[in-house]
């Protein structure tokens, strides 16, 4: 299991706080989910292409007045790891 928090600040804004949550399936596939607060809740879902490429898909569910108009968002990410060799993770403090 893989948890991040994200906190966000603007001037003359209210902070705001993304809370993540993703489990590694075989080795290959990411699932999760994030909750950003008084916004939106979030499924993802990522797959490992290669040693080095991941392909990743998100849908932003709107939980504020935005939901009136839109029904969330897609989101698609590709990621590419460079110079990294992969290893197998021996402790989960270098995750």
């Amino acid at each position: 299991m893989k948890p991040s928090v994200l906190l966000k600040y603007i001037y003359a804004a209210p902070v705001q706080a993304d809370v993540n949550a993703s489990v590694l399936l075989n080795n290959i596939i990411w699932i999760g989910a994030s909750y950003r607060t008084n916004d939106a809740v979030v499924a993802i879902a990522e797959y490992q292409l290669t040693k080095k490429l991941r392909l990743g898909y998100s849908f932003d569910f709107t939980l504020s007045e935005i939901q009136k108009y839109s029904a969330g968002s897609h989101e698609f990410m590709l990621a590419y790891d460079f110079g990294y060799k992969l290893q197998k993770v021996r402790t989960p403090r270098y995750f």
